[in-house]
């Protein structure tokens, strides 16, 4: 006689099921609760607004109360907007997708593994191309990577930056003519100046008057 099967995979795929459901639960309570914030904040800056706001004169309406029923207005636009994007993520999650017949929108939130629910190990991460080499890359290691191929990081970071600021810079030019049109000027300065006027010359006197106070001394 054939003995039954264990039904260990049912209860793995139930198992699997409920954990799903939970993570998707957590995901909407959380996003319930940025909503009612949102909305909470709204109502505060609506109370504060109706109590500073200027009651209507009788004549007709004033610029005031023009701009603040135009706030209204756009505050209550902004509360739909948020409440039918809620709406919306709501549905989807628990609906099944018609192109990949699962709940693509439920994402999950476990330590370990991406939104999707995948878990990737040190041998199985998913390797991206580099924009510069063109070589295949890991994703844990593809940002120092790049870092380095285009030559951003480390020591020479700085100077790559000057010199690429330098390059574009249109001050360049303009300072290395008047770098050279500098010259003849100090040419000129050098040629008038007088010839006692050097340090060298004033050292070279004191130490004349030392070494004769040392020789009258002897």
């Amino acid at each position: 006689m054939n003995k039954p099967k264990s039904s260990s995979q049912p209860t793995s795929s139930a198992e699997s099921n409920e954990k799903q459901r939970d993570a998707g639960n957590a995901f909407f309570k959380r996003l319930l609760t940025d909503r009612n914030k949102k909305l909470d904040e709204l109502k505060q800056t609506q109370s504060v607004l109706e109590k500073n706001a200027p009651k209507s004169s009788k004549e007709g309406p004033t610029k005031v109360s023009v701009a603040f029923e135009l706030l209204s207005d756009l505050i209550d636009e902004c509360i739909y907007d948020v409440l039918t994007d809620a709406h919306r993520d709501s549905k989807r999650g628990t609906q099944i997708c018609q192109i990949c017949q699962t709940k693509c929108r439920g994402y999950v939130k476990r330590p370990g593994a991406d939104i999707f629910g995948n878990s990737y190990a040190a041998n199985n991460l998913p390797s991206y191309e580099c924009v510069n080499c063109r070589k295949s890359i890991a994703a844990s290691r593809y940002a120092p990577h790049l870092e380095k191929c285009l030559g951003l990081a480390g020591r020479q970071s700085s100077r790559v930056a000057s010199r690429r600021l330098g390059s574009s810079s249109p001050f360049t030019a303009q300072s290395d003519d008047s770098m050279h049109m500098s010259d003849p000027e100090d040419k000129k300065k050098k040629r008038q100046a007088p010839p006692g006027s050097s340090p060298s010359n004033g050292i070279s006197r004191v130490k004349k008057l030392k070494n004769s106070a040392s020789s009258d001394r002897i």
